[in-house]
């Protein structure tokens, strides 16, 4: 699996081990996270486009912190990952501005409610979150448990917005 066109990474050295993982959640960017133990140290290791649940062989940079991996060979799939004729962008290959479209409708769902729980505070973590259906669906004000893969690809845009705090100044925000 390619890295992200335009994305900032490292090659994974020569010397790199080649090890099993086994993929047990995900972290924002789509990154599979998994957890070895390296030189005696439980170490987390990301690999993109992987699916919680998945099993992949792949060359790890234990250099980095987190350890970046590269998959060579998908072992077993996850009941969560989308076969490739099922997902909906013939461009995810190539472009790779999507960072959960190899998954499941509602695995993309489950992935970013674990995300928005992560960010609460403890006492709040155990509240429900409803999820609404994309704006482009034919009932956008009824709550649904995944977007339909018709509308997943037509609601997709990304905006990275930055958020400069300066003391005793108002924020500055911009792209």
């Amino acid at each position: 699996m390619p890295p992200r066109p335009g994305a900032p990474r490292r090659p994974i050295p020569k010397h790199a081990p080649t090890l099993e993982l086994d993929v047990t959640e995900l972290a924002p960017g789509g990154f599979g996270v998994s957890h070895v133990t390296h030189e005696g140290v439980r170490r987390a290791v990301f690999t993109s486009r992987t699916a919680p649940g998945d099993k992949v062989r792949a060359s790890v940079d234990f250099t980095q912190r987190p350890a970046r991996a590269t998959t060579l060979a998908l072992l077993a799939p996850s009941p969560d990952r989308r076969a490739p004729a099922e997902i909906p962008c013939r461009h995810l290959e190539t472009c790779g501005a999507c960072d959960f479209m190899h998954l499941t409708p509602t695995a993309q769902v489950r992935a970013h409610e674990s995300f928005v729980r992560a960010h609460l505070p403890a006492a709040y973590r155990d509240t429900p979150i409803t999820t609404h259906a994309p704006q482009s669906s034919p009932s956008p004000q009824s709550p649904s448990t995944a977007p339909s893969p018709s509308a997943s690809t037509r609601t997709r845009a990304r905006a990275r917005v930055h958020v400069l705090a300066r003391p005793h100044k108002s924020p500055a925000v911009g792209m």
